[in-house]
């Protein structure tokens, strides 16, 4: 529906911003299917790359702070510091994937899992060194890199 009307005004382009990492090749194949559908210039915009795609996480989550890990948990501490409870960030990082070459996150090799895979606690990283100035530091980082990734959204067009 959202494509439709964009179709319909002499807007060419349509951006989603994805804050969730889960939703990745789901709205990659949307993105195809309403250029297709309807002629648009589609974009998926991640606020940053991650970790469970290639993005960065901290050497001490090996790689696979991608889930309520160190970042997010303190981009959460600086946006929403109310909600954050540190009490209950503990490390929980599955160092037994951690020596595969292939089949882990980041890795060339997917796999379908949920939180629950690696434990109760629904998280998988180290959250615990979160802090509010951490937090806004990334905030800021990624507020840049939008600005970046828009202003080439915008001048970006197929030959032709």
């Amino acid at each position: 529906d959202l494509a439709v009307c964009v179709a319909a005004t002499p807007a060419r382009r349509l951006v989603f911003l994805n804050g969730h990492g889960g939703n990745s090749s789901l709205l990659v194949t949307a993105c195809r299917d309403l250029r297709v559908a309807h002629g648009l210039l589609t974009f998926l915009v991640h606020p940053f790359i991650p970790p469970a795609s290639g993005g960065p996480s901290t050497e001490e989550e090996l790689g696979m702070g991608i889930h309520g890990g160190l970042h997010e948990t303190a981009l959460f501490a600086y946006l929403r510091p109310g909600q954050v409870d540190m009490k209950q960030a503990v490390r929980s990082v599955p160092e037994w994937m951690a020596a595969n070459e292939w089949v882990r996150f980041g890795g060339s090799v997917q796999f379908g899992w949920t939180s629950r895979d690696f434990g109760p606690q629904g998280h998988i990283g180290d959250p615990s060194g979160a802090t509010v100035d951490l937090g806004c530091r990334l905030f800021d980082e990624v507020v840049g890199a939008m600005a970046s990734q828009l202003r080439e959204i915008a001048d970006f067009d197929f030959p032709g």
